[in-house]
């Protein structure tokens, strides 16, 4: 009977230690994002991430994305071009991960926020000192709150990813002109999860 009880202790113990988590993971993922406007002509583009997460359950992680996008694009709006632009966000996320197997699908989203700067080319102008035309280029600044979509599959630590950032349109004033830029953007990620393995 004793050793019955021993090994009945012995295999529920090693059954929930089958089951246990590691509760810490740190993701870092590297993409190209996709600026969602018909007017704009992308050439070049690459973004990284870095994304710690804590494991609430197997299932379910909270995490804080620091996500950094650079692009340089072609867009034109009402006569103004613009060849680069830098996205800088950070936001809380939540993921929810599916099924117990190696391979698992998840989605997930994220709040919080972002720092846009983009540089712009507006008219020619004829300088009042030299009286030689010169063309009109201003720097701007977007802060602004942005949420994120996401779903992807992760196998083992590697994680693929698509994501969905939405953020308010960048708007001012360059040569009497009135000027809207698009700031929401698509991305397509591959990263890996250092930790958080099962035990």
């Amino acid at each position: 009977m004793k050793n019955f009880l021993v090994g009945l202790f012995t295999l529920v113990a090693l059954s929930a230690t089958a089951q246990e988590y590691k509760r810490f993971k740190v993701n870092v993922s590297v993409g190209l994002p996709y600026v969602l406007n018909a007017n704009s002509n992308l050439t070049d583009g690459v973004l990284v991430a870095v994304e710690p997460k804590y494991g609430f359950s197997d299932h379910f992680d909270l995490g804080l994305r620091l996500e950094g996008a650079f692009l340089k694009d072609n867009y034109t709006s009402n006569g103004v071009t613009f060849d680069r632009g830098q996205y800088t966000s950070y936001m809380i996320t939540g993921n929810y991960l599916f099924g117990t197997g190696n391979v698992r699908p998840f989605l997930g989203a994220g709040v919080g926020f972002n720092q846009i700067g983009i540089k712009g080319y507006g008219d020619l102008v004829t300088l009042p000192s030299s009286g030689q035309m010169e063309q009109v280029i201003r720097t701007f600044k977007t802060e602004t709150v942005g949420t994120m979509l996401r779903g992807g599959i992760k196998a083992g630590h590697f994680v693929a990813a698509i994501e969905y950032n939405a953020a308010k349109n960048t708007e001012f004033t360059i040569t009497n002109k009135n000027v809207s830029h698009p700031n929401s953007y698509l991305s397509f990620k591959v990263g890996y999860d250092f930790g958080g393995s099962r035990r």
